[in-house]
C-alpha cells in the first residue's frame, strides 16, 4: 500500500529541524559545525531567515546525513520512513483531481494536517 510522506508540506527550517531531532544532534552540534551561532540555526528552523545561501544548506545538508534537495523540498530520493511513498508532484495532483480545482495553501495546510493525525494514529496503533 502506498503512503503520503508525512514532509510533502514541510518547510525547509521545518525539514531541518525535524532531521535534526531524528539524528538526535544539538543545535549546538549542529550550528558549531555549520559556522554559525545558535540563534541563527534556530532561525532557520524557525523559517526566520529565508534566504539560506547554497553553501550552509550543503553543510546542513552533510551534517544531517541527507542531500540539499530533501532540505529545500520534496523528494523521493530521502525517505526516512523506509516505505514507498507518493511524491509531491502526485499528492498535488491528487489533490487537484479530487477538488476539481487548483488547491490553495489553505487547503493544502489542511491536508498536511490530516495526513500527519493519521500517522499518528497508525503509529500508535502499530506499538
Amino acid at each position: 500500500m502506498r503512503r503520503w510522506r508525512k514532509d510533502v508540506f514541510m518547510s525547509i527550517g521545518q525539514r531541518i529541524a525535524e532531521r535534526r531531532k531524528e539524528l538526535g544532534l544539538t543545535a549546538d552540534e549542529v550550528s558549531a559545525f555549520i559556522g554559525v551561532n545558535r540563534a541563527t540555526l534556530y532561525k532557520y528552523e524557525s523559517s526566520q531567515i529565508k534566504n539560506m545561501g547554497v553553501d550552509k544548506i550543503k553543510l546542513l545538508a552533510g551534517v544531517l546525513k541527507t542531500t540539499p534537495e530533501y532540505l529545500m523540498g520534496p523528494s523521493p530520493g530521502h525517505n526516512p520512513a523506509g516505505s514507498e511513498t507518493r511524491s509531491g508532484d502526485e499528492l498535488y495532483m491528487y489533490l487537484k483531481k479530487k477538488l476539481g480545482y487548483e488547491p490553495d495553501a489553505k487547503y493544502l495546510r489542511i491536508f498536511e494536517s490530516l495526513v500527519d493525525s493519521l500517522i499518528k494514529v497508525l503509529e500508535d496503533q502499530a506499538k
